[in-house]
């Protein structure tokens, strides 16, 4: 009779290797969670952006419309009307642009979801290791 030769592990053996696969996991949560911070990072930058810039054209249009005021009180000639239909331009460019930076800053939330989601699964596999 051919005995099996079987590579038995110690129950010390077993909980080691768990424990170097769940430092390996929490080391690719913590990669993946600045990946993913990094991320939001940019996209809050250029939602601040499109708001700064947003906001630059809001101003420029509350000048040409201060001075729109001013030329149709001064003189009622056909340039006010030139003036008027430029700050209307660059207050609705200004309105939409903050809007939808404003929108996307709201939408875009700060928590790591995808880290999470992988945290919940990791802590599964965990138990079910521990099993």
């Amino acid at each position: 009779m051919e005995q099996l030769i079987r590579e038995e592990r110690t129950l010390a053996d077993l909980f080691t290797e768990l424990l170097d696969e769940t430092r390996l996991l929490v080391r690719q949560e913590i990669s993946l969670a600045r990946v993913e911070m990094a991320n939001k990072a940019r996209g809050f930058a250029r939602d601040i952006a499109m708001m700064a810039f947003a906001a630059l054209l809001l101003f420029v249009a509350f000048q040409v419309l201060v001075a729109t005021a001013i030329l149709i009180l001064d003189l009622v000639l056909p340039a006010w009307l030139s003036a008027l239909i430029v700050g209307v331009a660059l207050a609705a460019i200004g309105v939409v642009l903050g809007v939808i930076g404003l929108r996307n800053f709201q939408n875009r939330g700060v928590a790591p979801e995808d880290t999470i989601e992988t945290l919940k699964e990791d802590r599964e596999w965990i138990r079910d290791q521990t099993r």
